[in-house]
């Protein structure tokens, strides 16, 4: 996939769910475009949890809404999956965390609060992802600069 201006590559590794990464490596390259899938400013900027409910409302009507949710879930989800890789030397990933999610709802008989995500990622894994969530679920900071009064 050729780069496009204004856009940073992502590019993120999927292995096989049998044997760990022993399967098939496919490795997709993804541009995603700064601030994280273009649309209108209100857009790019709301809370990710925010983003998530009018994405699933306004998907028919503007893509753009699924698409900075789509592109932002999926660099919070490789930048999790980093960093539990490089802290475990590569035995547990971000799927493990999914994993123990599944678990717990089962166990608990319900779905997990939001709240709840970043301990039982962590916790399952061993790695803490709290601030890595945190951060991206915040609005991003205006990605315009503010205009200068003249006197």
């Amino acid at each position: 996939m050729k780069a496009l201006a204004g856009t940073r590559q992502l590019k993120l590794s999927l292995k096989d769910s049998v044997g760990r990464g022993r399967g098939v490596s496919r490795k997709p390259t993804f541009a995603v475009a700064e601030g994280s899938g273009g649309g209108p400013r209100f857009i790019r900027e709301m809370p990710l949890d925010v983003l998530s409910r009018e994405a699933s409302f306004l998907y028919v009507v503007d893509f753009r809404t699924g698409k900075n949710s789509f592109a932002r879930g999926s660099l919070m989800a490789a930048e999790m999956d980093d960093r539990i890789r490089a802290k475990t030397e590569q035995k547990k990933s971000l799927r493990d965390g999914l994993r123990a999610v599944l678990t717990w709802s089962a166990k608990n008989q319900r779905a997990f609060q939001v709240e709840e995500l970043g301990d039982i990622l962590s916790e399952s894994t061993g790695v803490d992802v709290r601030d890595i969530l945190e951060r991206w679920s915040k609005a991003p900071r205006s990605t315009q600069q503010p205009q200068r009064l003249s006197k």
